[in-house]
């Protein structure tokens, strides 16, 4: 299976001009001078005085979860905040809850476990190999990082006090990000591991993709015009893939980028080529397509906030796969997950079902 393209969707923005970023930096330090087993103690022991369990040396076992051929509830009272993204490993979900990162078990209900302090402003949560990343989405944010035990917060990258973190994205070792707000607005990178943050090139719109050699975006090509765009990842002359409009969603796989729109209603989701070529309308008549997953053979989407629907990478008929005040949605090998959004009342639910 092809590795899963995230893509969100958020505010309209136009592009500009390059914007430098700040170095990475740990909000609780530990000593320059410190030994590797002091740094961990220390580490471990900030993360005790902050209530929150250490992160784990090793990732745990896969946990193999039973059928859901209907809903099974993962947790309620919950209250997604910049949530469009969920995130899963092989034995959690993640998800910016009240303020907080905050991992559920994967299978069924159980207790949830809260990653961090208060981070207002999180969202875009993604996992990987025990770290979780996700975005401090407010203008002079910052892309960040909390192993997924608990633990120290990691700040990788600041963004100037003009621009906002609205996209997040994670391609091998680098973490590839897109900043909005007006002049500045673009796509940026940082290694995942922390270090100096790199401008890969002006960008508009809400949602970056990227690959192993090109980053995908939306950009303005003149007055109320925009057109889907790609650039080599490293920076470099952009080149045009198709006409758009200045919002929607992006996902890529080995031969082809996906994306989402709306110009003015109806909404659709098209497919073309990485190289160029004739666009291929895979949904028509939709309200506001976003928050796009792929998952081969199917293309996964959410309708106005309202239904989870997938459609064939190649074409068909699109099916909806749930309802509700959608929040955010995930998937993995087996099942879809999916958060219900219950306003700032606490009442929010947290679902996986069979894909």
């Amino acid at each position: 299976m092809r590795r899963l393209s995230l893509l969100l969707c958020g505010v309209v923005v136009a592009c500009g001009s390059r914007t430098g970023l700040g170095v990475g930096t740990r909000d609780a330090a530990v000593p320059a001078d410190a030994s590797a087993d002091a740094a961990k103690d220390a580490a471990e022991d900030a993360a005790e005085d902050a209530g929150l369990d250490a992160a784990p040396d090793v990732e745990p076992p896969p946990v193999v979860c039973p059928p859901a051929p209907t809903p099974v509830l993962l947790a309620s009272g919950i209250k997604p905040t910049y949530d469009w993204q969920l995130a899963v490993d092989a034995t959690s979900v993640y998800m910016a809850d009240d303020q907080q990162i905050t991992r559920f078990p994967r299978c069924g209900p159980g207790p949830k476990q809260t990653l961090t302090g208060v981070e207002p402003n999180s969202g875009r949560v993604l996992v990987d190999a025990g770290t979780v990343y996700f975005l401090d989405i407010v203008l002079g944010g910052s892309v960040r990082t909390v192993p997924t035990g608990g633990g120290l917060v990691t700040t990788l990258a600041t963004a100037p006090k003009a621009l906002q973190p609205e996209d997040l994205i994670k391609v091998g070792d680098t973490l590839f990000y897109l900043l909005v707000g007006g002049s500045g607005s673009g796509v940026s990178s940082v290694p995942a591991g922390g270090g100096a943050s790199v401008f890969v090139g002006p960008a508009g719109g809400v949602a970056v993709a990227a690959d192993v050699d090109s980053v995908y975006f939306i950009a303005n090509t003149g007055g109320s015009k925009w057109a889907l765009q790609s650039r080599p990842r490293t920076g470099g002359v952009a080149t045009y893939l198709a006409d758009s409009s200045n919002v929607g969603a992006i996902a890529v796989d080995d031969t082809t980028v996906y994306f989402t729109g709306w110009g003015g209603q109806p909404g659709s989701v098209s497919s073309v080529p990485k190289k160029g070529g004739p666009v291929t309308a895979l949904s028509t008549n939709d309200s506001f397509p976003v928050y796009m997953l792929l998952d081969p053979p199917y293309l996964y989407w959410v309708n106005e906030g309202q239904a989870v629907k997938r459609v064939l990478e190649t074409g068909g008929t699109p099916e909806v796969l749930v309802s509700g005040n959608i929040a955010g949605i995930a998937l993995d090998a087996t099942s879809l997950y999916y958060s219900i959004s219950g306003g700032t009342q606490g009442n929010g639910l947290l679902y996986r079902v069979d894909k």
